[in-house]
């Protein structure tokens, strides 16, 4: 089971590029407005407002905060304000520096393109934990119902039980996301699905001599499902180890974000 509160964080993400935006148009504003007399400055300040909703409390765990948070974001729903502290030496009173504003717009493009593409990128590392999981759960629950017909001698088409064998493979990309992942994707895949489920045709039936019993043939023979229950409960435990695995890898993920929360407390 996940307990995780991984896109709460994303959220917060979401308002720091959206902050970003608005800035990165602040200061293309206040270098259209470099010559304009009396022109103050504009700027927006998202870190003092993700401080400022965070608390600076230590003993509070990030994620109880950023929970906390979540329920109300509109703290995190920055304004442009007039940059009055930033002395003007000019006769026209007008306090732009051209070439720091520049240096903040290319800072400012560098956090906002760093900030989507973080976005994306989490939405993608969850979605392939997250197709891990469901691949193995799937599989999980697949061994659980041979281990259920181990004794199973007839089904509806008068058959003993056969064990059912699960296949996965890659997730493909689908159109748009294979041009515009292309390079990325042959290095971080795409996730995982299941491709079949057959029934195992290489094994035999167990025979058994047991008269009695109603599906026996003339010569007193039972045949039982091909499920050896040693072999279904070693790849149980390996079907559990993979989907916490894959749990792990879905946390760790939301780690990542809370990490960079944390930069900014």
């Amino acid at each position: 089971m996940i307990t995780t509160n991984a896109f709460d964080y994303i959220n917060i993400m979401d308002k720091a590029a959206d902050a970003s935006w608005k800035r990165e148009s602040a200061i293309s504003n206040n270098i259209a407005n470099t010559d304009t007399p009396g022109y103050k400055r504009q700027d927006v300040d998202f870190e003092s407002a993700l401080k400022r909703e965070l608390g600076s409390s230590k003993y509070i765990p990030l994620d109880k905060k950023v929970r906390g948070l979540n329920s109300d974001l509109s703290g995190l729903d920055v304004s442009t304000y007039t940059d009055s502290s930033n002395y003007s030496y000019r006769l026209d009173r007008n306090n732009v520096d051209v070439d720091t504003e520049q240096v903040e717009l290319a800072s400012e493009q560098l956090r906002y393109e760093m900030l989507t593409t973080s976005i994306n990128e989490e939405f993608n590392r969850f979605d392939i934990s997250a197709s891990g999981m469901t691949a193995e759960r799937f599989r999980i629950d697949t061994i659980a119902e041979n281990i259920a017909n181990v004794n199973t001698t007839r089904t509806e088409d008068g058959e003993p039980y056969r064990r059912k064998i699960v296949t996965f493979a890659e997730k493909d990309l689908t159109p748009f996301s294979k041009y515009y992942q292309s390079s990325r994707a042959r290095a971080v895949g795409n996730g995982v699905k299941v491709t079949s489920v057959k029934e195992d045709t290489e094994t035999d039936f167990t025979m058994e001599y047991d008269p009695s019993h109603p599906d026996a043939d003339e010569n007193g023979y039972v045949r039982y499902p091909n499920v050896n229950t040693v072999t279904e409960m070693t790849n149980l435990i390996d079907a559990s180890r993979a989907y916490e695995a894959n749990t792990t890898a879905f946390n760790a993920s939301k780690s990542m974000i809370q990490a960079a929360l944390k930069i900014g407390q």
